[in-house]
């Protein structure tokens, strides 16, 4: 998506806080029995300790930032004014039922960020299967709604900050899929992550196009979604 521009004379600044998570309805998967919702909106430690979500479901996710220099902001983000960061989102479903073959299906991460981006091609997730092999997929849809805002601090030189909302969708339907590890990082220096939210549901529920891939991503998610209908037959065929 297009970036909006918006341009202020600044007497201070501040990166916003927090910025509304749901800006990708996921309320078909959240309607679904059974599905988990985990949303982290204050954060609490910037390394190496896992941060637990502020909504929680039956399942156990974490959220962790894996390099040195960043903070928490006294809002409750994790910003690094001058190093690149790095995140690992682990998550366990709770509803895994071998016997009813209920594994993980839909996935939507969505995230808010503030000044550096997201580096968007960092985005990996790799799921764990219930014989405990790995795998990474590759995301079925990819949107964002950026706002870059130009301003000057007061006796200083014209900058920007991109305020971000991004979203990621997977689907993992039909590869017994139990658990998985997420990671992305920033595309710079001073990004300021202020909120997580992932929502999961299991297999068997109706998959929706809820993130809808940009163009120039279109025809990659394309060939991923045709290599992973093949090792779907090829499993089915074992």
């Amino acid at each position: 998506m297009k970036p909006i521009q918006i341009a202020i004379l600044a007497t201070s600044l501040q990166l916003p806080t927090h910025a509304a998570l749901t800006y990708i309805d996921t309320s078909s998967i959240r309607a679904f029995i059974p599905s988990e919702t985990n949303e982290w909106d204050v954060f609490t430690d910037a390394l190496t300790d896992p941060n637990s979500p502020d909504i929680t479901s039956e399942g156990i996710a974490s959220l962790i930032q894996t390099t040195p220099g960043a903070f928490v902001t006294s809002g409750g983000n994790i910003y690094a004014p001058s190093s690149f960061t790095n995140y690992e989102l682990n998550y366990a479903a709770g509803f895994i039922n071998s016997t009813t073959s209920t594994y993980i299906g839909n996935v939507v991460l969505q995230l808010a960020t503030f000044g550096s981006t997201l580096d968007y091609s960092s985005m990996t997730l790799t799921y764990t299967d219930h014989s405990s092999a790995t795998f990474v997929a590759t995301p079925v849809g990819f949107q964002n709604d950026p706002t870059i805002i130009s301003f000057t601090p007061p006796g200083g030189s014209p900058t920007t900050s991109t305020n971000d909302r991004v979203a990621y969708q997977w689907n993992l339907d039909g590869l017994e899929a139990v658990s998985f590890t997420i990671g992305f990082s920033s595309a710079g220096t001073s990004m300021s992550l202020g909120g997580v939210a992932l929502d999961t549901a299991s297999t068997g529920s109706p998959f929706q196009a809820l993130v809808i891939p940009e163009p120039q991503t279109a025809l990659l998610f394309s060939i991923a979604s045709a290599a992973l209908l093949l090792r779907r037959r090829k499993s089915a065929a074992i």
